[in-house]
């Protein structure tokens, strides 16, 4: 239930809510899935000539996805704003780390700015799920430790290092805070990602496959197409994530379809997993003859991740490498490897890069 004292509908401020719970008759594999549609009006004939909504703290998707996220202090022209990467794999953005650039339109009395004010954040990446001894949530490194996740935990390891140069260059005031952002950021490990991490695509003979989405386990972030000029239908599409380094979810009660004008889910086996029903790079998807053929499309969702971390770093970019393999209902069988836009290495989601005590301290 949502309740406020607020009156937001007749002073035209922000609304900050909600809480959407599944509905109990929408089950999928195991668990439980609603899509809600929300609808955001502009009321009183107002000037406003943007609208921007937030998803805080959930991995929910939309139809309005992969848009700038970073608002608020993280985005105050004197501060810094920190990407976080999980130091086991320091070269990937966490998947939930928000994308700038930040466009502010208001000063701070409410006044439209002549001209918008555009900040290039984040600037920096820190680690984030590093051990604790009292706070923090799974334990994917298995040392007893709970770990420390999300960009709450990566600033923090960003001011340590600050901290550290601040130190070095003669303790407390030492360095003006421009000074200091400038060294950390000249100083950072730059990481080369797409600059749209979350679209990655492949082509082999007559079937083609893309993600468009940050969130695999949705059931419509991959979608395999077959060619309408296509001859003869899909029987198999497998892919291997070894490459990349990633494993498939071994229960197949979890994979889920969206849409799909043929076959449907009846009309599919999946294979992955281990023998033992551990996690495997291997997923195969086998078709009935006949059904998925020529100018039919299907969309599905099954958790993909890096072993290391768990359910994360889902971007359709970290499946680049992946190979896909489609065999034909007549036997012939065509291969072709996941890839994804082109690398930055100074973006929207990594800006300078990862810090580096090392350099920062003694450069």
């Amino acid at each position: 239930m949502f309740y406020t004292t607020d009156n937001n509908l007749l002073t035209d401020a922000p609304n900050e809510y909600l809480f959407l719970s599944p509905s109990p008759n929408q089950l999928v594999g195991d668990a439980y899935q609603t899509d809600y549609q929300i609808v955001i009006g502009k009321m009183n004939d107002g000037p406003a000539e943007r609208i921007k909504y937030i998803v805080l703290n959930s991995l929910a998707p939309s139809q309005r996805q992969n848009a700038p996220s970073i608002y608020g202090h993280a985005a105050a022209s004197g501060a810094q704003a920190v990407a976080a990467a999980f130091y086991a794999i320091p070269g990937v953005p966490e998947d939930f780390s928000a994308q700038g650039p930040a466009t502010i339109l208001f000063d701070d009395l409410g006044n439209r700015l002549p001209d918008p004010d555009v900040r290039a954040v984040p600037q920096l990446v820190a680690a984030d799920g590093v051990d604790t001894s009292f706070f923090g949530g799974s334990d994917p490194d298995g040392d007893g430790f709970p770990n420390f996740f999300g960009t709450s935990a990566a600033a923090p390891d960003a001011a340590a290092v600050g901290a550290l140069v601040l130190q070095e260059a003669g303790g407390s005031g030492s360095l003006a805070p421009r000074t200091l952002y400038k060294t950390l950021q000249q100083t950072a490990s730059a990481l080369r990602i797409p600059a749209q991490p979350w679209v990655a695509t492949a082509t082999a003979g007559t079937a083609s496959l893309r993600m468009n989405g940050d969130w695999t386990r949705w059931d419509r972030d991959f979608t395999l197409s077959v060619a309408k000029e296509a001859k003869h239908s899909v029987v198999a599409v497998a892919f291997d994530t070894s490459v990349p380094g990633l494993v498939w979810n071994p229960d197949p009660n979890r994979f889920s379809i969206g849409s799909s004008s043929d076959p449907t889910y009846k009309d599919i086996y999946i294979v992955t997993g281990t023998a033992t029903g551990a996690p495997s790079s291997f997923l195969t998807m086998y078709f009935t003859p006949g059904l998925f053929t020529a100018g039919n499309q299907l969309t599905f969702g099954l958790s993909v991740y890096n072993p290391l971390e768990g359910s994360a770093e889902e971007n359709g970019s970290r499946l680049q490498g992946t190979l896909v393999s489609v065999t034909l209902d007549n036997g012939d069988t065509y291969q072709s490897t996941i890839k994804s836009t082109a690398d930055v290495s100074h973006g929207a989601f990594t800006g300078y890069g990862l810090v580096n005590a090392d350099k920062a301290v003694f450069p």
